[in-house]
């Protein structure tokens, strides 16, 4: 996570599958950090397919990203215990690839 106080650049890695690469607005610190943490989802291949748009909630030691298709459904989240300086929240674009 790179945070530039209005734009905020996420990337999430499954381990043995695809890669998650947010850019998104919101009102946040400026800083970075190192996030590790699980994705949730009932079906991981709609998630790689579908996901169009996030929503992010973020502290100094914790990291929420929600992840929606087209129609605004949640398809699944990334939990996350966070060593960051940033704090906000937002949303944004991103596809898994």
């Amino acid at each position: 996570m790179a945070s530039m106080i209005f734009y905020l650049k996420f990337q999430v890695n499954i381990t043995d599958g695809k890669t998650f690469d947010g850019h998104a607005g919101g009102a946040s610190s400026p800083g970075g950090g190192a996030l590790f943490g699980h994705v949730y989802t009932d079906d991981l291949d709609r998630l790689y397919r579908d996901t169009v748009s996030f929503e992010f909630q973020g502290t100094p030691v914790y990291l929420s990203i929600l992840y929606f298709d087209s129609h605004s459904k949640l398809l699944g989240h990334f939990q996350s215990g966070a060593v960051s300086t940033v704090i906000g929240v937002g949303g944004g674009k991103g596809s898994w690839h």
